[in-house]
């Protein structure tokens, strides 16, 4: 059974983010290749769940582990579409200065922490990554870093690595016009 990521294989994206629009719903994002039959896709960028589960090297991780549930939280759709949108481009492009691309071991944590970040500013009423300025990213920094906060210094990282991506990617051309 061969496995392969489509993104390999995905055109460039960066006129579809620049000019604002999203990528066709329909656009396949996971695909399991069988020899000798079509490809399967697991899963298409307007999907509720994007499924990554024949990527994922650890066997015994549970099904929810390799997969993305972009309205599990209840974000508004804007929120959601940032979200897809910015988790796409990483996966594409991966992250500034990096030479390679992301495994889906790792962007799927990208992608669930830049969630757990969407809900934090739909929280405070900012219903678009483009209402994101230095003010909020420093009070989410601030939220994280909160003594009272019980949260393990490895997820501190995690959730501020997301920050870091996101400002780093208005340093570089595909930086995606998130909606």
């Amino acid at each position: 059974m061969s496995k392969r990521l489509v993104a390999s294989s995905l055109p460039n994206f960066v006129g579809i983010f620049e000019s604002g629009s999203r990528p066709p719903s329909d656009l396949p994002i996971s695909v399991l290749s069988i020899p000798g039959n079509e490809p399967i896709v697991l899963s298409r960028y307007g999907d509720d769940v994007w499924d990554f589960s024949p990527y994922i090297k650890v066997v015994n991780r549970s099904r929810g582990a390799s997969q993305i549930y972009w309205n599990k939280r209840n974000l508004c759709k804007p929120l959601i579409e940032s979200c897809k949108a910015a988790t796409l481009a990483y996966w594409k492009f991966g992250a500034y200065k990096s030479k390679k691309r992301p495994e889906a071991g790792t962007f799927i944590p990208f992608a669930r922490n830049l969630l757990n970040f969407s809900q934090w500013l739909q929280d405070r009423g900012i219903s678009t990554f483009n209402q994101i300025d230095q003010d909020t990213t420093a009070a989410y920094a601030a939220w994280i870093r909160h003594p009272d906060r019980d949260i393990k210094t490895s997820s501190k990282e995690l959730l501020l690595a997301v920050l870091e991506t996101l400002h780093e990617s208005h340093r570089v051309s595909w930086r995606p016009q998130l909606l």
